[in-house]
Protein backbone atom coordinates (compact mmCIF):
# COMPACT_ATOMS: atom_id res chain seq x y z
CA UNK A 1 0.00 0.00 0.00
CA UNK A 2 3.00 2.48 0.89
CA UNK A 3 4.32 1.66 -2.22
CA UNK A 4 1.43 1.74 -4.41
CA UNK A 5 0.48 5.54 -2.63
CA UNK A 6 4.40 6.90 -2.45
CA UNK A 7 4.65 6.41 -6.43
CA UNK A 8 1.41 7.81 -7.10
CA UNK A 9 1.61 10.73 -4.80
CA UNK A 10 4.90 11.18 -3.38
CA UNK A 11 6.65 9.85 -0.14
CA UNK A 12 6.01 13.29 2.00
CA UNK A 13 2.09 13.10 1.11
CA UNK A 14 1.96 9.33 2.37
CA UNK A 15 4.42 9.08 5.00
CA UNK A 16 3.23 12.67 6.84
CA UNK A 17 -0.49 12.16 5.81
CA UNK A 18 -1.98 9.58 4.30
CA UNK A 19 -0.25 6.70 6.19
CA UNK A 20 -1.66 7.45 9.28
CA UNK A 21 -5.20 7.75 7.68
CA UNK A 22 -5.09 4.13 6.43
CA UNK A 23 -2.16 2.03 8.15
CA UNK A 24 -2.24 4.18 10.98
CA UNK A 25 -5.78 2.87 11.94
CA UNK A 26 -4.38 -0.66 11.79
CA UNK A 27 -1.49 0.11 13.80
CA UNK A 28 0.73 -1.35 10.85
CA UNK A 29 3.34 -0.12 8.19
CA UNK A 30 1.96 1.07 5.12
CA UNK A 31 5.25 -0.69 3.52
CA UNK A 32 4.09 -4.22 4.30
CA UNK A 33 0.42 -4.16 4.38
CA UNK A 34 -1.55 -5.25 1.78
CA UNK A 35 -3.53 -2.62 -0.68
CA UNK A 36 -6.24 -5.14 -1.46
CA UNK A 37 -6.79 -6.46 1.41
CA UNK A 38 -7.73 -2.96 2.98
CA UNK A 39 -7.98 -0.38 0.40
CA UNK A 40 -8.99 -2.50 -2.89
CA UNK A 41 -11.18 0.90 -4.39
CA UNK A 42 -7.54 2.83 -5.06
CA UNK A 43 -6.23 0.37 -7.22
CA UNK A 44 -9.86 0.16 -8.97
CA UNK A 45 -10.05 4.03 -9.47
CA UNK A 46 -6.72 3.91 -11.08
CA UNK A 47 -7.36 1.31 -14.07
CA UNK A 48 -11.33 2.64 -14.15
CA UNK A 49 -10.53 6.22 -14.34
CA UNK A 50 -6.18 6.47 -15.12
CA UNK A 51 -5.63 8.25 -11.56
CA UNK A 52 -6.56 7.53 -7.85
CA UNK A 53 -7.63 11.46 -7.44
CA UNK A 54 -9.93 11.35 -10.75
CA UNK A 55 -11.17 7.98 -9.38
CA UNK A 56 -12.35 9.63 -5.85
CA UNK A 57 -13.34 12.25 -7.75
CA UNK A 58 -15.81 10.30 -9.62
CA UNK A 59 -16.71 8.19 -6.57
CA UNK A 60 -18.34 11.61 -4.53
CA UNK A 61 -20.34 12.57 -7.77
CA UNK A 62 -21.53 9.14 -7.85
CA UNK A 63 -22.17 9.31 -3.89
CA UNK A 64 -24.15 12.42 -4.49
CA UNK A 65 -26.86 10.85 -5.80
CA UNK A 66 -27.72 8.26 -3.78
CA UNK A 67 -29.26 8.27 -0.30
CA UNK A 68 -26.51 9.34 2.06
CA UNK A 69 -25.97 6.32 4.52
CA UNK A 70 -25.74 7.09 8.32
CA UNK A 71 -21.91 8.16 9.34
CA UNK A 72 -20.02 4.95 9.96
CA UNK A 73 -19.49 6.78 13.57
CA UNK A 74 -21.94 6.15 15.65
CA UNK A 75 -22.18 4.09 19.33
CA UNK A 76 -24.85 2.95 21.67
CA UNK A 77 -25.37 5.25 24.56
CA UNK A 78 -24.59 3.04 27.38
CA UNK A 79 -21.55 2.18 25.66
CA UNK A 80 -20.90 -1.22 22.48
CA UNK A 81 -21.31 -3.78 25.85
CA UNK A 82 -24.81 -2.56 25.32
CA UNK A 83 -24.89 -4.64 21.71
CA UNK A 84 -23.37 -7.79 23.02
CA UNK A 85 -25.88 -7.74 25.82
CA UNK A 86 -29.04 -6.95 23.82
CA UNK A 87 -27.94 -10.27 21.62
CA UNK A 88 -27.44 -12.07 24.55
CA UNK A 89 -31.06 -11.58 26.15
CA UNK A 90 -32.60 -12.13 22.84
CA UNK A 91 -31.38 -15.85 22.30
CA UNK A 92 -33.51 -18.31 22.22
CA UNK A 93 -32.69 -22.17 22.69
CA UNK A 94 -29.38 -20.85 23.71
CA UNK A 95 -26.24 -21.84 26.46
CA UNK A 96 -24.18 -19.22 26.98
CA UNK A 97 -20.67 -20.26 29.04
CA UNK A 98 -19.05 -17.50 30.06
CA UNK A 99 -15.58 -17.68 32.08
CA UNK A 100 -14.01 -20.23 30.40
CA UNK A 101 -12.01 -21.42 27.20
CA UNK A 102 -12.03 -23.88 24.67
CA UNK A 103 -9.23 -25.85 24.65
CA UNK A 104 -9.18 -28.03 21.43
CA UNK A 105 -11.56 -28.64 19.03
CA UNK A 106 -11.57 -32.77 18.03
CA UNK A 107 -12.91 -34.28 14.51
CA UNK A 108 -15.47 -36.75 15.44
CA UNK A 109 -14.06 -40.52 16.12
CA UNK A 110 -16.18 -41.64 12.83
CA UNK A 111 -14.50 -39.24 10.47
CA UNK A 112 -16.15 -41.14 7.49
CA UNK A 113 -19.80 -39.47 7.97
CA UNK A 114 -17.88 -35.85 8.61
CA UNK A 115 -20.32 -34.90 10.72
CA UNK A 116 -20.00 -33.36 14.03
CA UNK A 117 -17.65 -31.48 16.16
CA UNK A 118 -16.51 -32.48 19.88
CA UNK A 119 -15.06 -29.08 21.88
CA UNK A 120 -13.45 -29.50 25.07
CA UNK A 121 -13.37 -26.75 27.61
CA UNK A 122 -10.56 -25.84 30.24
CA UNK A 123 -13.33 -27.17 33.03
CA UNK A 124 -13.49 -30.34 32.11
CA UNK A 125 -16.79 -30.53 29.80
CA UNK A 126 -17.10 -31.82 26.41
CA UNK A 127 -19.78 -30.06 24.03
CA UNK A 128 -21.00 -31.67 20.92
CA UNK A 129 -22.00 -30.11 17.73
CA UNK A 130 -22.93 -30.60 14.22
CA UNK A 131 -21.07 -26.23 13.61
CA UNK A 132 -18.48 -24.73 14.97
CA UNK A 133 -17.84 -20.93 14.18
CA UNK A 134 -14.23 -20.06 15.70
CA UNK A 135 -14.54 -16.03 16.09
CA UNK A 136 -11.21 -15.60 17.71
CA UNK A 137 -8.26 -14.69 16.36
CA UNK A 138 -6.61 -16.96 13.87
CA UNK A 139 -3.25 -17.79 15.67
CA UNK A 140 -6.00 -18.99 18.64
CA UNK A 141 -8.11 -20.93 16.34
CA UNK A 142 -5.14 -22.74 14.86
CA UNK A 143 -4.33 -23.58 18.27
CA UNK A 144 -7.50 -25.18 18.68
CA UNK A 145 -7.31 -27.15 15.55
CA UNK A 146 -3.61 -28.46 15.57
CA UNK A 147 -5.14 -32.38 16.83
CA UNK A 148 -6.43 -32.82 13.40
CA UNK A 149 -5.74 -30.16 10.86
CA UNK A 150 -1.62 -29.43 11.28
CA UNK A 151 -1.57 -27.30 8.07
CA UNK A 152 -4.65 -25.85 8.86
CA UNK A 153 -3.23 -24.69 12.18
CA UNK A 154 0.07 -23.88 10.69
CA UNK A 155 -1.30 -21.35 8.03
CA UNK A 156 -3.46 -19.94 10.74
CA UNK A 157 -0.32 -19.30 12.69
CA UNK A 158 1.24 -17.72 10.24
CA UNK A 159 -1.02 -14.59 10.89
CA UNK A 160 1.09 -11.49 12.44
CA UNK A 161 -0.50 -8.98 14.99
CA UNK A 162 0.68 -6.08 16.84
CA UNK A 163 0.28 -5.29 20.65
CA UNK A 164 -2.50 -2.03 21.03
CA UNK A 165 -3.30 -0.03 24.12
CA UNK A 166 -5.01 2.70 25.24
CA UNK A 167 -4.43 5.75 27.71
CA UNK A 168 -7.64 7.83 28.83
CA UNK A 169 -7.51 10.96 30.64
CA UNK A 170 -10.44 12.77 32.47
CA UNK A 171 -10.01 16.41 33.21
CA UNK A 172 -11.47 19.38 34.14
CA UNK A 173 -12.78 21.35 31.42
CA UNK A 174 -11.54 24.31 33.04
CA UNK A 175 -7.90 23.29 32.95
CA UNK A 176 -7.59 22.88 28.64
CA UNK A 177 -7.27 26.34 27.08
CA UNK A 178 -7.63 25.04 23.78
CA UNK A 179 -9.91 22.39 22.47
CA UNK A 180 -10.10 21.95 18.44
CA UNK A 181 -13.60 21.65 16.56
CA UNK A 182 -12.52 18.31 15.19
CA UNK A 183 -12.83 15.15 17.47
CA UNK A 184 -8.93 14.01 17.55
CA UNK A 185 -6.34 13.33 15.40
CA UNK A 186 -3.81 10.46 13.90
CA UNK A 187 0.04 10.95 14.24
CA UNK A 188 2.66 9.96 11.65
CA UNK A 189 5.57 7.85 12.19
CA UNK A 190 8.28 11.26 12.10
CA UNK A 191 6.50 12.39 15.41
CA UNK A 192 7.78 8.95 17.07
CA UNK A 193 6.76 9.01 20.29
CA UNK A 194 4.74 6.42 22.06
CA UNK A 195 1.06 8.18 21.49
CA UNK A 196 0.01 7.45 17.70
CA UNK A 197 -3.51 9.34 18.17
CA UNK A 198 -6.01 10.82 19.91
CA UNK A 199 -9.58 10.52 20.44
CA UNK A 200 -11.71 13.56 21.85
CA UNK A 201 -13.98 11.15 23.60
CA UNK A 202 -16.22 14.27 25.31
CA UNK A 203 -16.53 15.78 22.32
CA UNK A 204 -16.94 12.75 19.78
CA UNK A 205 -19.65 11.07 22.35
CA UNK A 206 -20.79 13.86 24.47
CA UNK A 207 -22.58 11.64 27.03
CA UNK A 208 -19.65 9.51 28.02
CA UNK A 209 -18.17 11.74 30.62
CA UNK A 210 -19.95 14.55 32.35
CA UNK A 211 -20.18 18.39 31.17
CA UNK A 212 -17.67 19.78 32.72
CA UNK A 213 -14.69 17.22 32.42
CA UNK A 214 -12.87 16.91 29.08
CA UNK A 215 -12.55 12.62 28.41
CA UNK A 216 -9.45 11.79 25.67
CA UNK A 217 -8.40 8.41 25.26
CA UNK A 218 -4.60 8.63 23.39
CA UNK A 219 -3.62 5.55 21.26
CA UNK A 220 -0.57 3.18 21.81
CA UNK A 221 1.41 0.91 19.51
CA UNK A 222 3.00 0.37 16.34
CA UNK A 223 3.54 -3.09 14.27
CA UNK A 224 7.35 -2.36 14.97
CA UNK A 225 7.29 -0.77 18.25
CA UNK A 226 5.82 -2.11 20.77
CA UNK A 227 8.15 -0.48 23.79
CA UNK A 228 4.76 0.70 25.85
CA UNK A 229 3.88 -2.45 27.13
CA UNK A 230 7.13 -1.82 28.98
CA UNK A 231 5.95 0.89 30.88
CA UNK A 232 3.44 1.37 34.45
CA UNK A 233 0.16 2.62 33.56
CA UNK A 234 1.67 5.58 35.84
CA UNK A 235 3.91 6.38 33.24
CA UNK A 236 1.84 5.69 30.13
CA UNK A 237 -0.70 8.03 31.86
CA UNK A 238 2.34 10.96 32.57
CA UNK A 239 3.54 10.29 28.60
CA UNK A 240 0.36 10.79 27.28
CA UNK A 241 -0.59 14.31 29.19
CA UNK A 242 2.74 15.62 28.36
CA UNK A 243 2.19 15.03 24.94
CA UNK A 244 -1.43 16.49 24.71
CA UNK A 245 -0.28 19.60 27.06
CA UNK A 246 0.85 21.59 23.91
CA UNK A 247 -1.72 20.77 21.79
CA UNK A 248 -4.91 21.60 23.91
CA UNK A 249 -3.36 23.82 26.31
CA UNK A 250 -3.52 21.59 29.88
CA UNK A 251 -3.02 23.07 32.69
CA UNK A 252 -2.25 20.11 35.56
CA UNK A 253 -2.43 16.42 35.60
CA UNK A 254 -5.62 14.32 34.43
CA UNK A 255 -8.04 13.75 37.51
CA UNK A 256 -8.63 10.14 36.66
CA UNK A 257 -6.97 7.68 34.09
CA UNK A 258 -7.67 4.29 32.73
CA UNK A 259 -5.26 2.31 30.89
CA UNK A 260 -6.26 -0.86 28.99
CA UNK A 261 -3.38 -3.07 26.97
CA UNK A 262 -3.91 -5.67 24.22
CA UNK A 263 -1.00 -8.08 24.04
CA UNK A 264 -1.57 -9.35 20.65
CA UNK A 265 -4.83 -6.72 19.64
CA UNK A 266 -4.44 -5.61 16.05
CA UNK A 267 -4.01 -8.06 13.18
CA UNK A 268 -1.38 -6.99 10.33
CA UNK A 269 -2.68 -7.64 6.90
CA UNK A 270 0.35 -8.55 4.86
CA UNK A 271 0.86 -8.18 1.24
CA UNK A 272 -0.07 -11.37 0.63
CA UNK A 273 -2.93 -11.69 2.94
CA UNK A 274 -5.72 -12.08 0.18
CA UNK A 275 -3.76 -14.91 -0.84
CA UNK A 276 -3.83 -16.16 2.76
CA UNK A 277 -7.51 -16.21 2.75
CA UNK A 278 -7.50 -17.98 -0.51
CA UNK A 279 -5.94 -20.62 1.11
CA UNK A 280 -7.79 -21.44 4.34
CA UNK A 281 -10.92 -21.10 1.94
CA UNK A 282 -9.54 -23.89 0.43
CA UNK A 283 -8.60 -25.58 3.49
CA UNK A 284 -11.85 -25.39 5.14
CA UNK A 285 -13.48 -27.36 2.21
CA UNK A 286 -11.81 -30.51 4.38
CA UNK A 287 -13.20 -30.15 6.85
CA UNK A 288 -17.03 -29.72 6.30
CA UNK A 289 -19.01 -27.89 9.41
CA UNK A 290 -15.97 -25.63 10.36
CA UNK A 291 -16.07 -21.58 9.41
CA UNK A 292 -13.64 -18.56 10.36
CA UNK A 293 -15.02 -15.33 11.18
CA UNK A 294 -13.51 -12.29 13.15
CA UNK A 295 -11.00 -9.30 12.87
CA UNK A 296 -7.82 -11.24 11.52
CA UNK A 297 -10.22 -11.98 8.51
CA UNK A 298 -11.99 -9.78 6.16
CA UNK A 299 -11.49 -6.46 8.13
CA UNK A 300 -11.20 -5.05 11.60
CA UNK A 301 -13.60 -2.75 12.77
CA UNK A 302 -16.96 -3.46 14.11
CA UNK A 303 -18.88 -2.85 11.00
CA UNK A 304 -16.81 -5.84 9.53
CA UNK A 305 -17.10 -7.91 12.22
CA UNK A 306 -20.33 -7.70 12.34
CA UNK A 307 -20.70 -7.93 8.36
CA UNK A 308 -19.19 -11.45 9.25
CA UNK A 309 -20.96 -12.63 11.86
CA UNK A 310 -23.62 -13.09 10.04
CA UNK A 311 -22.37 -14.49 7.17
CA UNK A 312 -20.61 -17.03 9.23
CA UNK A 313 -24.72 -17.41 10.30
CA UNK A 314 -25.78 -17.25 7.31
CA UNK A 315 -23.55 -20.41 6.20
CA UNK A 316 -24.06 -22.22 9.52
CA UNK A 317 -27.81 -21.77 9.06
CA UNK A 318 -27.23 -23.49 5.38
CA UNK A 319 -25.14 -26.09 6.47
CA UNK A 320 -27.86 -27.46 9.83
CA UNK A 321 -30.37 -27.34 7.01
CA UNK A 322 -28.83 -29.44 4.41
CA UNK A 323 -27.80 -31.83 6.97
CA UNK A 324 -31.48 -32.67 8.27
CA UNK A 325 -32.21 -33.65 4.90
CA UNK A 326 -30.72 -37.06 3.85
CA UNK A 327 -28.31 -37.32 0.85
CA UNK A 328 -27.68 -33.49 0.73
CA UNK A 329 -24.24 -33.60 2.34
CA UNK A 330 -21.81 -33.30 -0.59
CA UNK A 331 -24.52 -30.02 -0.83
CA UNK A 332 -23.86 -28.97 2.05
CA UNK A 333 -19.96 -29.31 1.67
CA UNK A 334 -20.01 -27.35 -1.48
CA UNK A 335 -21.84 -24.20 0.35
CA UNK A 336 -19.56 -24.13 2.97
Amino acid sequence: MGQFLSRRLGAELTDTLLEPLTAGIYGGNSYSMSLNALFPMLEQWEEQYGSITRGMKEARKLASWRPQPPSAFFSLADGASGLVSAIAENLSMTEIVCGHAAVSVERPEDESTHRGWRLLLDDGRVLDSDVVVLANPAWDAGRLVRSFAPRLAHRLGVMQTSAAGSVYLAFRRDSVSRLPEGTGYLAPRSEQGLVTGCTLMSSKWPNRSPGDYVLMRAFLGWSDDESFLDFGDEELAEIATDTFRPLFGIDGVAERHWVQRWQEGMPQYKVDHTEWLADLDSQLEEHSGLFLCGSSYRGIGVPDCVRQGREAAERTRSYTLNLSQPGTLETAQARS
